[in-house]
């Protein structure tokens, strides 16, 4: 038995040294995804009335134009319970080893603009100096091309970090540069409620523009 889990979590390395991404299928149960998501909806609504919630001054503030409400570990006890689960735990320990901590955390949604795509990027392509970080992601919806899943180029993070721009004016400014995303080799994330994938932090990574009615 130990020998089989040994293997399993041998090619889950393997997977996420090679590709720079791997999925845990199911990791929350339905009444765990159900409270997420009234949470998230909860959220989002309050946000986009009143941005500047009690937390303003101690964390970072919600970007509903971009579909983002941060630091919902800190904000929200339902939050923090599933960030804490015993599964989820397991899973980040098999990918990164024991030893990680919370850099950041979010919700994030498509938002009620038109500009709703998220163009080719690395995640905190900004900081410089930090520890290599890792992108844990957990679908609270049916994820797929009817409402703009993830497109992403394996083996992109083997580069490194590479040149960006920022594009004045754009919902989503900061990008990497486009000689570096062939599209031709992009992959679709297709992810079911309660799946949770695991990207490296320069996985070079997008999401198609989608009708404002798509679900979070």
């Amino acid at each position: 038995m130990s020998s089989l889990a040994d293997a399993a979590a041998a090619e889950v390395m393997r997977e996420f040294s090679e590709n720079g991404c791997v999925i845990r299928r199911h990791i929350l149960s339905a009444a765990e995804i159900a409270t997420l998501q009234t949470a998230a909806g909860n959220l989002a609504r309050v946000a986009e009335c009143n941005p500047r919630d009690a937390f303003y001054n101690y964390y970072l503030p919600h970007r509903t134009n971009k579909g983002v409400l941060y630091d919902v570990y800190h904000r929200d006890p339902d939050f923090r319970r599933v960030a804490e689960s015993p599964n989820l735990i397991s899973f980040i320990r098999r990918v990164l080893g024991k030893e990680f901590y919370l850099f950041e955390n979010s919700v994030v949604y498509k938002p009620r603009v038109k500009e709703n795509a998220v163009p080719w990027h690395q995640d905190f392509m900004y900081t410089k100096g930090d520890p290599e970080k890792a992108i844990v992601w957990i679908a609270l919806d049916k994820i797929d091309e009817s409402n703009g899943c993830l497109h992403v180029l394996p083996g992109t993070h083997k580069s490194g970090a590479l040149p960006r721009l920022e594009v004045k004016g754009e919902t989503h400014a900061k990008r990497t540069n486009r000689r570096y995303a062939d599209e031709r080799k992009a992959v679709l994330v297709i992810m079911e409620p309660g799946d949770a994938l695991i990207c490296n932090q320069y996985l070079l990574h997008s999401f198609k523009r989608v009708d404002v009615d798509a679900k979070r």
